[in-house]
């Protein structure tokens, strides 16, 4: 059994909320007492999500739970949030890239790129570059322990012999299956992590492979899968485990101390 360590109050926690997924892992960070800012895609889901955790933490917990929307099919919303976070936050202890899509329907990003690349990596690639300045600033503080965590998944092994495509990015890429599209996004994800934990030595890295976790939701972005396909989707849930399991990658990989930048967790 791996403890996961108490974070210190002052830590602030952003996390990208993917479904119930990422709410598990919040249900378990805001347990550490951390002040969490919470970024989905609209103020109807926040509410909920929020409502939610909050109906599962003890009152006497005193940790800051806040909205930020933000949208990863659109770049223009990444800035517009990153904006927002600087002009609030004075610190960023632990940024966790979370959301993501899976083996969608072929189909573009706002900014016209293939969506599943978009949505999986390029958002939140410009999501920590536009947040890097204030990570590097806490990393500088007494005692600050800086950590930017990807969440990835053992589809990048699907990417193909392209691996990323680079060439058709700005396409919907339909000469290669849902499957393989999502595999280069989750190729990218892992690619990011070991090139930055280069880049940047007073932040430790890490791309966290979930695993196969039931409840969360994923499935229902797979819309451009086959009938078969969809059908041994609907009966992986067997297999898989819970979202409080599921969660524990990515907690550990963002407080644990013995965690080694550039580390990809499966």
């Amino acid at each position: 059994m791996v403890e996961v360590i108490a974070l210190p109050p002052y830590y602030l926690y952003y996390v990208h909320l993917a479904m119930r997924f990422g709410g598990s892992i919040l249900v378990r960070v805001v347990e550490f007492r951390s002040a969490v800012h919470l970024r989905v895609r609209t103020s109807t889901t926040a509410s909920s999500a929020i409502a939610e955790i909050r109906a599962l933490i003890p009152p006497s917990n005193p940790v800051s739970i806040s909205f930020l929307e933000l949208d990863l099919s659109s770049l223009a919303s990444v800035r517009t949030a990153a904006v927002k976070v600087h002009s609030e936050a004075s610190r960023l202890d632990i940024l966790m890239l979370n959301a993501g899509i899976m083996a969608s329907a072929p189909g573009l990003t706002q900014d016209g790129y293939e969506v599943q690349f978009g949505v999986n990596y390029l958002g939140h690639a410009l999501k920590f570059k536009l947040l890097l300045p204030l990570l590097e600033k806490t990393s500088g503080m007494p005692d600050a322990d800086v950590r930017a965590i990807m969440v990835t998944s053992m589809g990048h092994q699907v990417a193909g012999k392209l691996g990323i495509d680079f060439a058709n990015l700005k396409t919907t890429c339909e000469h290669i299956g849902p499957f393989e599209r999502y595999g280069s996004s989750k190729l990218a994800n892992v690619l990011w992590a070991r090139q930055s934990a280069k880049e940047y030595s007073n932040i430790t890295f890490a791309a966290a492979h979930p695993g196969l976790v039931g409840g969360t939701g994923l499935g229902g972005s797979a819309t451009g899968t086959t009938c078969t396909q969809r059908v041994l989707m609907k009966i992986s849930p067997i297999a898989a485990v819970s979202l409080e399991n599921g969660a524990k990658n990515q907690l550990w990989t963002s407080v644990a101390p013995d965690v080694e930048s550039a580390s990809a967790l499966a």
